[in-house]
């Protein structure tokens, strides 16, 4: 038995998620997906088989916990119990929405009052499972003069008498208008351009539901739409069930569909008035143990030179790439992501200090234990530009994100050009900009390893000369750094091994019990 495949792209829900798999053999007595809170779920772990078949398997994986990191693998079981795995994939489960239907009594049947009733209820629980919108009520309403069914932003939705479209199919996409898709501005605004979708979410979610690369530059196999509604070119599903014949009352179909308004949100569609800049999201895959460098996208702030540091009370740019030397531990940044809110906070690793955007960008301490405030958090909203970057042979193509937040207005950071006086570029504070044009504000996350390899740099540890005595009692200077094995910095001595540097470079390990 052979897993020759597996999709790392997996759609998740609050308590679900999807995974695609290739499954390779003969005698297969089982093929389907464990997880674990653990790296590397086996069999004896949670599992399931559930399963849909749409161009390939699509496992289905049921019982999670809400905001919860997971870790799934899937398997495959031979008759003679011959086990296989395949890549094991991250995954963060979000919230669960909020999200509350009601319907007015109003048909003339028992039967149609019903019918409609369980559409509007079955909505609201794929709603909330899928998409993750909180305080958003759909409000249905009997309109004998309806030829189908509509619906405007915010909710307010009408189903005509038609028994065919008194179901699920047709409530969820009317309450796709709800939220946004024909309604709201950003649709037709900035995001959809001779109406494709560009937005890079929902094309990553089109492209795992029909197992196939959606790509609006250069293909018509995208995210497609008009002034109103929204498909999928060349679908095999019509996951928004753009009329009653295109409902296949299939579970699947509806998941489809509502994963694929998270991704519109994800991308920047807002699906209420509360949300100003469509949904915050796990976007980016991190490891928190490693260090992370972040470049400006735009090339008179730092494309390809410079990385964001923090040095001494300053938040800015140095193009340290172009000079050569090796990259400071003041440019590396250890990621952490909040899976209640969906929203992230940065932490330097040479001071130990995280990026605050209280009133201006500075740096600010968090007590041991304790987690940043909402003005250390930041909603990463990938951009819809690719960039092709690297000094070496070994090209990297990538994008960037929006780091951006709502205080009294939507805000983001951005770059500012290099400064011969300042001898860096700023990083400050701007009103959010939503245009493939705004670059200053677009940020690149790069890993230390793309670091090494596309720009061929010697990545500093902070760590010189080492004194390799161990020592049980020891209490470093106020002017001593302390540092765990990964290079984290640290505010006071942990259990096990230490690095401390002191005011003069040099430095000795300290293990303490």
């Amino acid at each position: 038995p052979n897993v020759s495949f597996t999709n790392t792209y997996v759609p998740t829900g609050s308590t679900e998620a999807m995974m695609r798999a290739t499954f390779e053999g003969d005698n297969i007595m089982e093929k389907g997906v464990c997880w674990s809170k653990e790296h590397n779920p086996t069999v004896l772990d949670e599992r399931t088989t559930k399963s849909f078949s749409l161009n390939g398997t699509v496992i289905h994986v049921k019982g999670l916990e809400t905001g919860t990191v997971y870790y799934l693998r899937p398997y495959i079981i031979n008759k003679t119990y011959q086990v296989a795995y395949g890549e094991e994939v991250k995954i963060v489960t979000h919230p669960k929405g909020t999200c509350k239907g009601t319907w007015d009594e109003g048909a003339p049947t028992d039967e149609a009052n019903k019918r409609c009733r369980d559409a509007i209820n079955e909505t609201i629980e794929y709603f909330n499972q899928w998409t993750g919108i909180k305080g958003f009520t759909l409000s249905g309403h009997y309109g004998s003069g309806t030829p189908t069914a509509d619906c405007s932003y915010g909710g307010w939705m009408r189903i005509g008498p038609k028994a065919s479209y008194q179901a699920i199919g047709t409530v969820i996409h009317e309450t796709g208008h709800g939220v946004g898709v024909g309604t709201h501005s950003r649709w037709s605004n900035k995001n959809v351009h001779s109406w494709k979708w560009f937005g890079r979410e929902a094309n990553k979610i089109y492209s795992f539901l029909e197992n196939k690369d959606a790509d609006p530059y250069n293909s018509d196999f995208c995210m497609v739409g008009d002034g109103t509604h929204g498909w999928g070119q060349s679908a095999s599903y019509d996951w928004f069930v753009n009329g009653a014949d295109k409902d296949k009352h299939s579970e699947f179909q509806y998941i489809g569909g509502c994963v694929l308004l998270y991704g519109l949100f994800i991308d920047g569609l807002c699906p209420t008035s509360s949300y100003s800049n469509g949904i915050a999201g796990y976007t980016y895959n991190f490891d928190s143990a490693k260090r992370y460098y972040i470049m400006n996208k735009d090339e008179n702030s730092g494309l390809n030179t410079g990385l964001l540091r923090h040095m001494s009370t300053k938040i800015g740019w140095t193009p340290i790439l172009e000079s050569g030397d090796s990259i400071p531990n003041d440019a590396a940044w250890l990621l952490e992501y909040d899976p209640s809110t969906g929203y992230y906070s940065f932490k330097n690793a040479e001071s130990g200090k995280y990026i605050s955007h209280n009133t201006s960008l500075t740096m600010k301490t968090i007590a041991e234990g304790k987690k940043p405030s909402a003005t250390e958090y930041f909603q990463l909203m990938p951009d819809r530009t690719d960039v092709t970057i690297g000094s070496t042979d070994e090209k990297l193509k990538t994008h960037g994100y929006w780091f951006t937040w709502n205080s009294s207005g939507d805000k983001a950071i951005s770059g500012d050009a290099y400064s011969e006086n300042l001898k860096y570029g700023k990083a400050t504070i701007v009103d959010f900009n939503y245009a493939d044009t705004a670059t200053k504000q677009q940020w690149i996350i790069l890993s230390e390893e793309e670091l090494k390899q596309n720009w061929n740099v010697n990545v500093a540890s902070g760590i010189h000369s080492i004194n390799t005595n161990e020592i049980n009692d020891f209490a470093p200077s106020t002017t001593s750094s302390i540092y765990s094995p990964n290079g984290t910095r640290l505010q006071q001595l942990q259990k096990g091994l230490n690095i401390v540097r002191h005011s003069d470079g040099s430095c000795e390990k300290i293990f303490t019990k």
